[in-house]
């Protein structure tokens, strides 16, 4: 009996390690399962979330893409549209203007400070007045070669700025130019705040067929400045200049015209070569005069001014600020004689010459060399790089003088004289050779 218990204890015993290991192992294989199962649920909503992301990740970013864009073309447009903010009613930077003939033209330039401008016009044309509204506010350079330029050249006073008070009204300038075909041209001119605003160059077209068809259907003159006959032109304030050189004006109108109480301003001077006594003593000698005459000062002129070191070799002392150089005096013909003259200002403030300035005179000396009589000397064409002359602080302007040959007297000789406003008694004065450099072979 005790052997069969322990046998039924053995097998008993037996059975349960075998159950439990049965269900150990059962426990194992359903723990396995189940976290194969969460890993490979696991795995499967991590591929869906990197599907999803994936998706949803290039719309975001061409949105942003997109906005970036957008910001940055507004930012571009933004740049741009500042620097265009400012919206002018005059000409700037480089400009082509074709004018019409049978309207009134009207060119609105901007002209900054430190700034010049350059006006151009075609070469079949050329300037035959010029009328200034105000040279202290802006003026034309004097080209010593203005009989065969093709543009002129705008300079800023320094009074010349725009309007700083809100509501005040703009400052502008005129500046009329009337062509020889008979165009007239208007130049505005309006200060301009910035160089960047300026005009630098502003070229006109025009056809001269049209023009001159338009005033000739108008009844007006055409090719002016080729007059053949004399015609007598009266000095006046109006701050205005006879390009072309060829109006001769006669002696005794200029002599009467002299003696007025009007500043002359006109910046050629030409008294006539009809003097009977001059014609009768020439015996068949030409005269240059009109255009032929201007022509070569011009020339001399400019020679003189490429050169000045070499021409302008000794100047006279300084006298009220002003000092006297004169060149080599030229023969023009048997008639006519032609001295440069330059002048300079010492001074740190502008001057501005008396008119008639430079004047030519004629003194005659004793034996001890005291002076016994000056005698004015009539100047018959005068070109000048001065504007009505003024002559800025330190600056040196010239002057190109023709006149009569004159028969001078072994104690006589020929001298410049010259005077500003701020001491018109004391002249400077500058002595000058007889003997001409070369005889004009033209």
């Amino acid at each position: 009996m005790m052997k069969i218990n322990s046998i039924f204890s053995r097998n008993f015993l037996r059975n349960s390690v075998k159950l439990f290991g049965l269900s150990i192992l059962s426990l194992l294989i359903v723990l396995f399962s189940s976290a194969d199962n969460i890993s490979a649920q696991t795995g499967n909503f991590k591929r869906r979330t990197k599907t999803k992301v994936s998706r949803t990740k290039p719309p975001v970013s061409k949105e942003i893409n997109n906005e970036t864009q957008k910001n940055t073309t507004v930012n571009e447009n933004n740049a741009v549209s500042i620097v265009n903010r400012v919206e002018t009613d005059y000409l700037s930077g480089e400009t082509n203007v074709s004018i019409n003939p049978k309207q009134p033209t009207v060119i609105r330039l901007g002209l900054a400070q430190n700034a010049t401008s350059v006006v151009e016009f075609p070469l079949i044309d050329q300037i035959y007045y010029i009328h200034e509204g105000n040279p202290r506010l802006v003026t034309v350079f004097q080209s010593p070669t203005k009989e065969t330029d093709r543009s002129i050249t705008l300079y800023p006073g320094e009074g010349f700025l725009p309007t700083s008070v809100p509501g005040q009204k703009e400052l502008s300038v005129t500046i009329t130019m009337q062509m020889k075909s008979g165009l007239v041209i208007v130049l505005e001119i309006v200060p301009a705040p910035d160089i960047r605003q300026n005009a630098h160059r502003c070229v006109l077209n025009y056809n001269l067929a049209e023009v001159v068809a338009a005033r000739r259907a108008a009844g007006l003159k055409v090719n002016l400045g080729d007059e053949n006959t004399a015609e007598q032109v009266k000095q006046t304030r109006a701050v205005s200049r006879l390009m072309s050189g060829n109006l001769p004006v006669d002696a005794e109108t200029f002599e009467e015209n002299k003696n007025d109480n009007v500043s002359p301003t006109a910046f050629i001077e030409i008294a006539g070569g009809g003097n009977s006594k001059i014609d009768s003593d020439s015996k068949g000698r030409k005269m240059k005069t009109g255009t032929q005459l201007s022509r070569v000062v011009n020339k001399k002129l400019a020679e003189a001014i490429k050169s000045s070191k070499e021409k302008f070799t000794v100047w006279s002392p300084t006298t009220n600020g002003l000092s006297l150089s004169t060149a080599k005096i030229i023969e023009i013909d048997a008639l006519q004689k032609l001295i440069i003259v330059a002048v300079k200002n010492e001074t740190m403030d502008a001057l501005r010459l008396l008119d008639e300035m430079p004047e030519l005179q004629i003194q005659t000396l004793d034996k001890s060399g005291n002076n016994l009589q000056i005698e004015r000397l009539t100047r018959k064409y005068t070109e000048t790089t001065a504007l009505a002359g003024a002559i800025p602080a330190g600056a040196t302007v010239y002057y190109a003088v023709v006149f009569e040959n004159p028969i001078l007297g072994a104690n006589q000789k020929l001298r410049v004289s010259a005077a500003h406003d701020r001491a018109s008694d004391a002249p400077v004065t500058a002595s000058t050779e007889n003997k001409p450099d070369k005889k004009e072979a033209r």
